[in-house]
């Protein structure tokens, strides 16, 4: 089990945000969540919007991240998601980030939403805010936010 920080978000009275705490590699981006906001609904001027069809299961988390990095380096929004337990099962599951929005210099720069999989930006050396949205079952409180890791290097693909 990786030991981790809790941290209690102030905008979201419920939800409890956990950041893994071990080592990174030093070109690994560092987060921190800066706040979060519950949605229904998000904008997107580039194709169809994000928005919840049942919102008394589920709703989205946007998340407003710091990310810092030594090295200049692309970010996906498949590269980040949330872990996290269903609290009347206990079962395991998985919010991957829907969309977001392009890097800043300003934390109060709300940036412009690109909802797909296909969202990528480049991050300069240095730190940035961008926001990400996850759809997330009403009944959890407690999340982490998990960053890509490769389980192998590289795999041969024999054609």
């Amino acid at each position: 089990m990786r030991p981790c920080r809790a941290l209690a978000l102030a905008a979201l009275p419920l939800l409890l945000l956990t950041v893994p705490t071990l080592a990174q590699a030093p070109d690994e981006p560092k987060f921190e969540v800066l706040s979060t906001k519950i949605v229904e609904r998000v904008e997107s001027p580039f194709g169809e919007p994000w928005q919840t069809n049942n919102p008394a299961e589920i709703r989205g988390v946007v998340m407003l991240l710091r990310v810092a990095v030594s090295v200049p380096q692309k970010i996906w929004a498949p590269d980040i998601s949330l872990a996290y337990t269903h609290p009347e099962d206990g079962k395991e599951d998985r919010a991957l980030c829907l969309g977001l929005t392009n890097p800043s210099s300003s934390e109060s720069e709300e940036g412009v939403w690109w909802i797909n999989s296909y969202a990528k930006f480049d991050l300069k050396a240095g730190t940035s805010y961008l926001r990400a949205l996850f759809p997330l079952e009403n009944d959890v409180q407690e999340v982490t936010l998990t960053f890509r890791k490769p389980v192998q290097k590289k795999v041969s693909i024999t054609r």
